[in-house]
């Protein structure tokens, strides 16, 4: 589903002061949901500080949701000050799994390292 919007939109990416890009994010959902900009999903991966990114129908969305927003840096800008579009393919690794299955059958000693 999210490869049919990235087709039909836009996926840009907002700098913001590292550590704050909670507080944007929520000022941004804040916006989009009193002013019903066409934004379709926000994507925060934890390995990238001080960077977030949009999927919406145009930049121009994008741009009005964040404006005087704290925190805001602005969009990520391609060369010749155009604005960086980023595909599904650059971002796609941030949704794979992190963790691998592993196999444990009776008769494993197993070591619990956390819980109730």
């Amino acid at each position: 589903m999210a490869e049919e919007l990235a087709k039909n939109g836009t996926i840009l990416a907002v700098r913001t002061t590292s550590g704050r890009e909670r507080q944007v994010i929520d000022k941004l959902i804040s916006n989009v949901k009193k002013k019903g900009y066409n934004i379709y999903s926000i994507v925060s991966p934890n390995e990238i500080k001080g960077y977030f990114f949009v999927e919406a129908e145009n930049a121009d969305d994008v741009r009005v949701a964040i404006y005087g927003i704290p925190h805001v840096k602005g969009l990520i800008e391609g060369r010749e000050h155009d604005l960086k579009e980023i595909s599904m393919k650059e971002i796609e690794h941030f949704f794979a799994p992190i963790s691998e299955v592993i196999n444990v059958e009776e008769q494993d000693i197993v070591e619990l390292t956390s819980g109730p």
